[in-house]
């Protein structure tokens, strides 16, 4: 196995040679993404053709009173804006984490908002709900932010909102399947109407065309500014969960659930708490919690949807290819990096991908909560991610951490063992230590030995009592400026 990338901090095949009391030797060989998983990261990701590298930076930068955060946007200056649910608001988060409640709805929640080039926040409600302006105090004011209604669809829900460049603002809407444009001086129009049930995410492509997604036959729709809609793909999965588009052109499209032909779309049902009081129009924002009260149901995106995740890319010619797909995540955002690369935000574990290529990619960090749900720009080539159950907003990057660990599963030999020596192939563009630990049951907590450093650049001897267990570990560091990486290679354990 080669180095294939210079980030790459260590594509490792880690072999741990045994010698069993009358069994002879054995080995014990980890280099598989599937076997890799079985183990515990810190600061560490794992690529999926076998191998560790140091993980982005990632930290909580807010944890919200809302259960739920579906849509985040930031501005020019780096605040962050969130959409709430349970209780249904809208947060200013500051690059430093100072978070300040600027609307409280009536409705459920908070579903979807944007921002325009003037620092105007347009907020998206639901069920039954409508389109908020939010508009900031003028600068040095201590007033709170005043808000209007916007735009009433008359839907059952609003799924996403979009914003073009000449202030123009789309409405995607559930139960018809209808989008709505309404220009920069309120004037709205019916843009265009789906014969699918709902239009759940919205993208507009580098000439001006506005992208959509359905669900219920998961349709991605190219949309002209004058209404003609031509389906670019049909995915194999119901429901289109998200959207991005690259400065190419290229279309990235992410899909879940089954498709069962002429079947009704099965309504999805998350628990979310009461209402908050409505503000009188352009007053003051209402702080208070709302009261206790019985749970209602409200379908969400994605939630519940059964078949796994899968990840598409049409190009500007129209030619699909699926990129990525996973049994156990579902994706609720798509974004870029700094470089380009493709990152998707999923559930219902908290990870977060880089999509590298056509079934190349790596699981580059774990968040402490259930959904990635958005993606936005943070200063300093950062991105913002926001998530639910529960409601965080955190910031990736735009560097690595200095530091990570990596602890593998436990290998069992059967047999009490003496151990051997340690390979370690493909040691790249970091410092490596190696550690190794034994015992004799399957709970390294249990009276195990310390973990033992092994040297990898003299005879990679694992110095560890005999036993019928053992577990390693790798420690990988940054490289400072102008140091060498750290290497490896070793023979295998003799009898």
């Amino acid at each position: 196995m080669t180095l294939s990338r210079k980030t790459l901090a260590l594509l490792s095949v880690i072999i741990l040679s045994t010698f069993a009391l009358a069994e002879g030797t054995r080995t014990w060989e980890q280099s598989k993404f599937d076997e890799l998983t079985k183990g515990t990261t810190k600061g560490i990701a794992l690529r999926s053709e076998g191998g560790l590298e140091l993980a982005p930076a990632f930290k909580t930068l807010a944890t919200t009173p809302s259960t739920y955060v579906w849509s985040i946007a930031s501005d020019a200056a780096g605040n962050i804006y969130a959409a709430g649910g349970s209780p249904a608001r809208v947060y200013r988060i500051t690059p430093d984490g100072q978070s300040t409640t600027i609307f409280e709805a009536q409705e459920l929640q908070v579903q979807s908002l944007v921002v325009d080039k003037s620092g105007v926040v347009y907020a998206a409600t639901a069920p039954d709900g409508k389109v908020y302006r939010l508009e900031p105090p003028k600068s040095g004011a201590k007033s709170p932010w005043n808000w209007t209604p916007y735009f009433d669809p008359k839907a059952k829900y609003i799924w996403n909102l979009a914003l073009d460049n000449a202030g123009a603002l789309y409405v995607a809407t559930g139960d018809q399947g209808e989008i709505y444009k309404v220009s920069a001086n309120g004037q709205h129009s019916l843009l265009f109407k789906s014969d699918e049930v709902h239009i759940r995410v919205l993208a507009l492509d580098p000439k001006g065309n506005l992208i959509a997604g359905s669900d219920g036959s998961g349709l991605v729709y190219r949309i002209a500014p004058n209404g003609e809609a031509f389906v670019l793909y049909s995915a194999p999965k119901k429901e289109i969960t998200a959207l991005a588009i690259d400065a190419a052109g290229n279309i990235y499209a992410a899909g879940a659930g089954e498709k069962r032909p002429g079947g009704a779309t099965p309504q999805i049902s998350i628990t979310i708490g009461p209402p908050a009081p409505a503000p009188a129009a352009g007053g003051n924002v209402n702080l208070a919690a709302a009261a206790a009260a019985p749970p209602v149901p409200f379908p969400a995106p994605a939630l519940g949807a059964s078949g796994g995740s899968e990840i598409y890319r049409i190009a500007p010619d129209g030619a699909p290819v699926r990129l990525w797909s996973s049994h156990e995540d579902l994706v609720y955002a798509l974004g870029f990096d700094t470089k380009g690369r493709l990152l998707a935000g999923t559930g219902n574990r908290g990870h977060i991908f880089a999509i590298n290529g056509v079934d190349d990619f790596t699981d580059l960090v774990k968040a402490s909560a259930t959904q990635i749900t958005a993606f936005a720009s943070a200063p300093g080539g950062g991105l913002y991610a926001s998530s639910s159950n529960l409601g965080k907003i955190f910031v990736l990057g735009p560097g690595s951490e200095p530091e990570g660990t990596y602890e593998s599963d436990v290998f069992d030999a059967r047999v009490f063992s003496l151990w051997g020596r340690a390979t370690v192939r493909g040691v790249g563009n970091a410092n490596l230590e190696f550690y190794a630990r034994s015992g004799n049951v399957d709970n390294p907590d249990r009276n195990w030995s310390h973990w033992t450093r092994v040297d990898l650049a003299s005879g990679a001897e694992l110095k560890i009592p005999p036993a019928r267990f053992v577990q390693w570990k790798a420690v990988l560091r940054a490289l400072r400026p102008g140091a060498q990486p750290s290497t490896a290679q070793s023979g295998r354990a003799e009898s």
